[in-house]
């Protein structure tokens, strides 16, 4: 699985780290892999670890601590991590993402919303269930497609809204990854992380509004 960084700062995007390494330095000094300006950060903060089959951070003994989903982690001590942890290292807020592509690849327009897949596994591999599109409703993307087959499917603007559309035997699940912009299916607020999807539910996401698509086989 290839992993990315988001980066922010006063709830602004400022840049996205592919994790290309065995190990990412994060700090203030200029030989860390990323470069966190700021005197909040430590010059030598952080290390992420990325491993075949997991990933994780270890403090290094900043002065202000790193913290993830809102909690302090312990120095020297590596903390194992998972898709859509928010990070807090000084002033800057980061979040970890599959790296993923412009699912709507077009020269002529830039899409509203930025949407990706990971893990290769099609849905074949997973069983011989329905197959499921979302179509976008409205914004510059009006009336085109998104086919699920992928495992998991992520959607949204880094910073805004980010939900991912998980392929479990033969039912499709939505959750919130990341931002603070409420997601709403049929205009009511998303209850639960693990939601199941039905034919024809609705749903808004940072301004956009798509509607899932349910066909048999």
């Amino acid at each position: 699985m290839a992993y990315k960084l988001i980066i922010m700062k006063n709830d602004q995007m400022l840049r996205e780290l592919p994790l290309v390494k065995p190990t990412t330095l994060i700090g203030r000094r200029q030989h860390n892999d990323l470069i966190l300006d700021d005197p909040t950060v430590s010059g030598k903060h952080a290390a992420i670890y990325t491993g075949e089959s997991q990933i994780s951070i270890e403090d290094l003994g900043s002065t202000n601590g790193t913290y993830v989903n809102g909690d302090a982690i312990p120095a020297k001590q590596p903390h194992e991590l998972g898709l859509g942890d928010r990070l807090v290292v000084g002033s800057y807020r980061i979040s970890l993402q599959m790296q993923v592509s412009d699912a709507w690849n077009a020269s002529s327009v830039s899409p509203t919303i930025a949407a990706g897949s990971f893990e290769n596994t099609t849905r074949h591999a997973l069983s011989q269930g329905p197959s499921a599109a979302i179509e976008i409703l409205s914004g510059i993307n009006k009336g085109r497609q998104l086919l699920l087959t992928k495992v998991v499917t992520t959607i949204g603007p880094p910073g805004q809204g980010v939900i991912s559309l998980t392929h479990r035997l033969n039912a499709y699940y939505i959750k919130h990854l990341e931002g603070e912009q409420i997601v709403r299916i049929n205009g009511q607020p998303l209850q639960s992380d693990n939601t199941k999807l039905n034919n024809g539910d609705r749903i808004q996401l940072a301004g956009i509004e798509m509607v899932f698509k349910l066909s048999p086989v």
